[in-house]
């Protein structure tokens, strides 16, 4: 077992002995206490890979991520139907671990950062079929929690716009590539009340951000799309067309204003539009008549308020230039295009 902590940098080892036998949630409930103090309370969430977990250690409470993949209940026919045989498979399983050692490993470039989500340790138990590994992270709200209990507000969007702006001007100096922005990614931590990015692993150096993701992202931008052309610049353009959403009930580009309904087609032919680099129309907020009920402009997007109304407006237009399909008409960096939010 592999044992990392985040401790100036420097990755400490340590063996121990594992039992990986009984079903996932029997094998990580066998290796409690984690870190010698830890212990499971309830699962938090599930993925394709495994789970994450509410863990405790006295009064305190952190967020554990457990990732558990087994070749051992895979059919080789099933195999087969995915152009595998049992090494081939393995080497792929074992480089989907390889890529959460890498998240892990970048997040720790970001010690302390206040918009980063913040990892504190890491340990891997592996066997010939068989592989667990663990990250002790900060225990944050997602959005989409966070938002049930408070509502959407312009002011509010803005400030997201700007931590975010903040995770990525981080990322711009340690020479990072988040690519992979989304609301899904984006937590608040109710103790700092600062919104942070996590989630880096699709994130590469700046030097090496050549691979294409297995498919178009909702929020990828159209120079990726199309000639597999990453940047700073198209993490700025992702985080723009997050915004844009809030602002336009939660709608992307060429889809109808809410609240008229769309086809699944309809949803693909705006996607394809919007990657092709077709100018997106402005959100909902800048094309309603200023004379209208400001609780009617926002619909079920970001609430708008008379006194918001401006702000609202002029929140649009710099989104706008965040999400131009000329990359050469964005801001130049996520500090330009913090500072325009700042100025709204």
């Amino acid at each position: 077992m592999r044992f990392w902590k985040n401790m100036e940098n420097k990755a400490y080892n340590r063996e121990q002995d594992t039992d990986l036998t009984g079903s996932p949630e029997t094998r990580v409930q066998g290796m409690e206490p984690f870190w010698g103090e830890w212990y499971l309370d309830h699962r938090l969430g599930s993925g394709v890979y495994g789970d994450v977990w509410q863990i405790h250690r006295g009064e305190e409470t952190a967020a554990l991520k457990v990732i558990s993949i087994s070749e051992e209940k895979i059919p080789d026919e099933r195999l087969r139907l995915e152009g595998f045989d049992q090494n081939g498979y393995h080497t792929y399983m074992e480089s989907v671990i390889r890529q959460a050692e890498r998240e892990y490993d970048t997040l720790c470039l970001f010690d302390n950062d206040p918009h980063i989500v913040q990892c504190e340790e890491g340990l891997r138990a592996g066997s010939t079929d068989e592989w667990i590994m663990l990250i002790r992270m900060e225990k944050l709200e997602t959005l989409q929690d966070h938002f049930r209990k408070v509502p959407l507000t312009v002011p509010e969007v803005i400030r997201i716009g700007i931590h975010m702006c903040k995770a990525l001007e981080s990322c711009e100096k340690k020479g990072i590539l988040h690519r992979d922005l989304a609301p899904g990614n984006i937590f608040y931590d109710v103790r700092t009340d600062a919104y942070k990015l996590g989630d880096f692993g699709m994130a590469q150096s700046m030097a090496e951000a050549h691979e294409m993701p297995e498919k178009a992202g909702t929020y990828t931008a159209p120079e990726v799309y199309r000639d597999n052309a990453f940047s700073a610049l198209s993490d700025e353009y992702s985080l723009g067309l997050i915004l844009y959403r809030m602002i336009n009930d939660f709608r992307l580009p060429f889809q109808p204003l809410y609240p008229v309904s769309f086809t699944h087609k309809e949803r693909s032919l705006a996607l394809f539009r919007r990657l092709s680099g077709e100018a997106p129309p402005p959100p909902r907020i800048l094309i309603r008549s200023p004379t209208e009920d400001p609780a009617e402009i926002a619909g079920i997007g970001a609430q708008v308020s008379p006194a918001t109304i401006d702000s609202g407006r002029r929140l649009a237009e710099a989104v706008m230039k965040a999400i131009e399909p000329d990359p050469r008409k964005r801001y130049v960096s996520a500090s330009a295009f913090r500072a325009a939010l700042e100025c709204l």
